[in-house]
């Protein structure tokens, strides 16, 4: 039954345009660097596209968004977006990674202010509306599942504000770390949950599991494309991904990526 109906509508309209985006930026080829004034690095979409197909792969999997903690996601990674642009716009002169960045806070904010003006005009009850807060102290996350939240957390932030390599053939992975650690954050903001409740650990064995095959397969069809460091990268996530999704599944007993199959 993994990713099939019943779902919920904003469930698809969250999904489907992530997964899709996420398709294209992953298999969209590398732009080299140019000789200008100033000289523009070379830039490479692919880990970004992971993050946004890895996010509507979860979001398709969820029978209702109000299982996850969407708002404070939204505004989390929207506030990381800006404070990147407000604290490094300096160092990120790059026009395309500023296009980026831009792009992420105005998409993370326009889908609350656009779904809450609908619940106000309609009378109806915000439909992704959970829970803002959550309990710090009651984690509900086994031990290797704390250890893969705070290493996405951590590269994450590390990659955001990591200033761009002095090699112009090396892509600004910004954006990406910023995506990143969203996906770890995910972890965090439903942790307090009881763990067969859990939706976001539900979909993330399958996720994974995808995620890691999909890295395999960009790593074949653009190995003479991508750059060192991303072809690092993508190993590493089609082994990890795949090994920590199938045994995150085995330790569920469900591949489903719903709670309660």
């Amino acid at each position: 039954r993994m990713f099939l109906l019943p779902i919920s509508i904003p469930s698809l309209l969250y999904g489907i345009p992530s997964v899709g985006l996420g398709l294209y930026l992953t298999f969209k080829a590398p732009t080299p660097p140019k000789i200008t004034s100033p000289p523009q690095r070379a830039h490479d979409t692919t880990l970004l596209g992971f993050s946004l197909s890895a996010f509507g792969l979860v979001f398709l999997s969820t029978p209702s968004l109000t299982h996850l903690n969407l708002p404070a996601l939204h505004l989390s990674l929207a506030n990381l977006a800006l404070l990147v642009i407000l604290t490094q716009k300096r160092k990120r002169s790059d026009p395309c990674t500023r296009l980026e960045l831009s792009c992420i806070a105005a998409g993370e904010l326009l889908p609350l202010i656009g779904t809450y003006a609908f619940s106000v005009m309609t009378g109806t009850e915000w439909i992704i509306r959970p829970k803002w807060a959550f309990d710090m102290s009651n984690i509900n996350l086994p031990l290797p599942l704390k250890i893969h939240m705070v290493g996405l957390m951590g590269v994450g932030l590390f990659k955001a504000f990591q200033p761009p390599s002095s090699d112009l053939n090396e892509p600004d992975t910004t954006a990406a770390g910023i995506t990143g650690f969203g996906l770890g954050l995910g972890y965090l903001l439903t942790s307090s949950a009881p763990i067969a409740e859990n939706q976001w650990i539900a979909a993330s064995a399958p996720v994974r599991m995808l995620i890691g095959v999909l890295a395999g397969t960009v790593l074949m069809v653009k190995r003479n494309t991508i750059g060192k460091e991303t072809g690092d990268w993508l190993r590493g996530i089609a082994i990890y991904d795949f090994i920590s999704g199938a045994l995150t599944g085995w330790w569920l007993g469900n591949y489903s990526g719903r709670v309660g199959d």
